[in-house]
């Protein structure tokens, strides 16, 4: 299956950036987040996050997006949510079908550099921090290291950037731990791979439980002002400027309202 959202019959770009989603299912994403919120306001905030994500990932030029989704037979559904959004050359393509995070992320980052793409970061769309310029300092780090990891303040990674992608790289990873982040960099290490300072790109917060949105929501409501003097900035910003912003707080609304 080779769907996309506009046509990928172009020569590959250097560089490459591959998303993980799942189809906003109520009771199917975000379960633990969904522990304390309920699986409605758990869905709604995983799409208000993935809709973020995507379009700011759009912004990249010259950068091919791959969208590995969760279940082949959502490939319909995954299309018409993600439409609206006007992402141009979005590719969607499904994950492997595997229990194991590291057999799926090894086969999606495998499918971008069979694709020809000789930079491919790898991203989760439930990071609600990630912005495109993050993406675009990891991928520009590969010029000097052959691997980039964005730290997630859990302990994990939100993102991975290589130029080249070891045999055993995802082996002996106990994912969803603390350690998933120190082993991973000890894996690169040991494939013999050049590893970024891991001070390279910012530490930003995963979403996973209610305490997180908590938390997340405060730092928002702290950086209020901040943001105030940004948008005041940005006025005059063009479209591809101002989507990612209106997603951004479609994406902190949504967010208040479920920890009131």
């Amino acid at each position: 299956m080779r769907r996309s959202i506009t046509s990928d019959a172009h020569p590959p770009a250097e560089s490459a950036v591959v998303a993980f989603a799942r189809l906003p299912r109520p009771g199917s994403v975000k379960t633990r987040l969904a522990a304390g919120v309920g699986d409605e306001a758990a869905a709604e905030f995983y799409r208000r996050c993935a809709e973020a994500a995507i379009v700011e990932l759009g912004r990249l030029q010259d950068v091919a997006l791959y969208l590995f989704f969760s279940r082949p037979e959502d490939e319909a559904a995954m299309a018409a949510w993600l439409a609206p959004l006007a992402v141009s050359g979005l590719l969607l393509r499904p994950q492997l079908q595997h229990p194991d995070l590291g057999m799926r992320m090894e086969h999606a980052l495998r499918h971008a550099f069979a694709a020809g793409h000789r930079r491919v970061a790898i991203v989760g769309t439930d990071v609600p921090d990630l912005r495109a310029g993050i993406v675009l300092q990891a991928l520009q780090e590969l010029d000097s290291h052959q691997a980039v990891f964005g730290p997630a303040e859990d302990g994990g990674y939100y993102l991975l950037a290589l130029s080249s992608l070891p045999q055993a790289l995802f082996e002996g990873i106990e994912w969803s731990t603390s350690t998933v982040l120190a082993t991973s960099v000890a894996s690169a290490l040991r494939e013999g791979l050049s590893v970024a300072p891991l001070g390279t790109l910012p530490q930003l917060l995963d979403i996973d439980t209610l305490a997180d949105l908590q938390r997340w929501v405060a730092l928002q409501q702290q950086q209020q002002q901040q943001q105030q003097q940004q948008q005041q900035q940005q006025q005059n910003a063009g479209p591809i400027q101002q989507a990612p912003r209106k997603l951004r707080s479609l994406l902190v609304q949504a967010a208040q309202r479920i920890v009131q």
